[in-house]
């Protein structure tokens, strides 16, 4: 059986193996992608707020940016953050990842924060090897390649796993360590053998839950491993507030050439919000809910989500992030876990080692695989 696991750790290893170096190393990149764009762009989002002045309302903000826009576009989204001194962030309609830095006070376009190119190009390499399909959601050659190398380095993990297990339970310690004194070929050796060990787990996390953005039918495998219950989440319903009509909840968006949203909706569910959420983290207004980040000491950051009235604008329901089934935040788990963000600086930091550790995994391997076959040729010519 161990012959068995060493040949399939080999041979899918061999024509893999650069491929799997190449999306370590880009994953590993990006790990601190969005903490290293904030600390780039932080005096972006810094205002000086002026004395005895209030910041305009939601509608008056989103009327001032409107007025640049329409009618290609229109506001669909504002996000607050903490503190007076801090911008908003606005998207568009027309382009849902452009942000515009927005002062409170005045409705100045303060400029616009964008995903800076090199992580941009880095992303791309990393989900794509550079080809993205030309639809999103759709597959390309690029994409193919790298869900099929993923899911390749599932199984060499594995069966890595199963090669590493001494024969002798009492070799086990030297499985453990790295010895630096025995030869360059040995420590090349032991940091395969050993680093493997310690990172295998989190490099599988990775590999598995990355698999769920390269094909679908193992997304929805993996989904369906959980059973999605039809038990209501524990809400918070906001008394004397009218219900509106299932047909007015259910209106799809409009473009902005056909219709305008009615954004001083937005200002009554913020004063609403004011008495559930005396503070927050941050707090997002769409045009069918608000998202709020309570300001809580959490490693991993939650969203609430509030439903307001499309007719009058107060708030019906309040569905807490705590509540809602697990079958249901099955996908923010699996980013999280493919990511790292599940236990905060600390396990990122163990992801952009793991993530390291698996971009010399290959090569250390193509290392021991070449000195193995050299001494065999200079054995035979003897």
């Amino acid at each position: 059986m161990r012959k068995f696991f060493s040949k399939i750790h080999l041979w899918l290893s061999i024509p893999f193996g650069i491929i799997i170096s190449l999306i370590c190393l880009t994953g590993a990149i990006l790990v601190f992608e969005k903490d290293i764009t904030n600390y780039m762009q932080r005096d972006l989002f810094k205002i000086t707020p002026p004395k005895n002045v209030p910041m305009l309302s939601p509608s008056e903000l989103a009327a001032r940016i409107n007025q640049k826009y329409l009618p290609q576009a229109s506001v669909a989204t504002l996000s607050y953050t903490k503190g007076d001194n801090e911008a908003c962030a606005i998207t568009l309609s027309d382009n849902p990842r452009k942000v515009l830095v927005v002062d409170p006070y005045t409705g100045e376009i303060k400029g616009t924060a964008e995903r800076p190119v090199f992580f941009a190009k880095v992303r791309h390499l990393h989900r794509y090897l550079l080809n993205p399909p030309a639809i999103r959601g759709e597959m390309s050659v690029g994409k193919f390649i790298v869900g099929t190398t993923t899911l390749i380095t599932a199984v060499i993990l594995i069966s890595g796993f199963f090669i590493w297990i001494p024969r002798q339970m009492k070799n086990i310690r030297m499985r453990l360590t790295i010895k630096t004194n025995k030869g360059w070929r040995r420590l090349w050796y032991d940091c395969h053998v050993v680093l493997g060990f310690y990172s295998g787990l989190f490099l599988l996390i990775m590999a598995l839950t990355g698999l769920t953005w390269s094909f679908k039918w193992y997304r929805d495998a993996a989904y369906g491993l959980f059973e999605r219950t039809a038990s209501a989440t524990q809400t918070t319903s906001i008394p004397a507030q009218e219900k509106a009509s299932s047909k007015d909840k259910n209106k799809k968006a409009q473009k902005p050439s056909e219709h305008i949203f009615d954004y001083s909706l937005w200002n009554t569910a913020l004063t609403d919000l004011d008495k559930v959420y005396p503070s927050f983290k941050k707090i997002t207004l769409t045009t069918s809910e608000v998202q709020i980040t309570p300001q809580k000491d959490s490693l991993r950051p939650k969203t609430d989500k509030a439903i307001f009235n499309p007719q009058n604008g107060h708030i019906e329901q309040i569905i807490y992030a705590d509540d809602v089934p697990f079958s249901e935040s099955l996908k923010g788990w699996f980013y999280s876990l493919h990511v790292g963000t599940w236990g905060g600086i600390w396990s990122k930091i163990l992801y952009v080692l793991a993530a390291l550790i698996g971009f010399s995994l290959p090569l250390s391997g193509y290392y021991l695989w070449w000195k193995k076959k050299t001494n065999r040729k200079s054995h035979s010519l003897r």
